[in-house]
């Protein structure tokens, strides 16, 4: 079992809130639920305008630090060379950790398999 997360620490990390999490049976299927949460952010933070889902009048533009978070996530979402290394990293039992630093926020998409839990507390 990998357990996925989405999270949001305030710049220093005092105040988390988690946003979403999920239990994913492979690594295959953890990276393509963080693909899908890491977009579904980015279009919350920054929504396209051309998409017809957003009606014009409503859309604003996002301030420079939220729109380099959703870009930075928008990049990690389609780039099939990080989601390989990231499938390697789980099947490995390592954390995986896709952090995207906004002006006063963090965004953190995570997943740490039960192999990595299991062997972190032998230590």
């Amino acid at each position: 079992m990998i357990h996925c997360r989405v999270l949001v620490y305030t710049a220093d990390r005092t105040v988390s809130y988690e946003l979403d999490s999920y239990g994913a049976i492979s690594p295959r299927l953890a990276v393509r639920w963080l693909q899908w949460r890491g977009s579904v952010l980015a279009d919350e933070l920054d929504p396209d305008p051309p998409w017809p889902e957003y009606p014009s009048p409503r859309v604003r533009r996002a301030d420079a630090g939220t729109a380099g978070v959703a870009g930075f996530l928008r990049t990690w979402c389609a780039d099939p060379d990080a989601h390989a290394a990231a499938m390697d990293q789980l099947r490995d039992g390592r954390i995986l950790e896709v952090t995207a630093r906004g002006s006063d926020r963090l965004y953190v998409l995570t997943a740490v398999s039960t192999l990595a839990l299991f062997s972190s507390r032998r230590r």
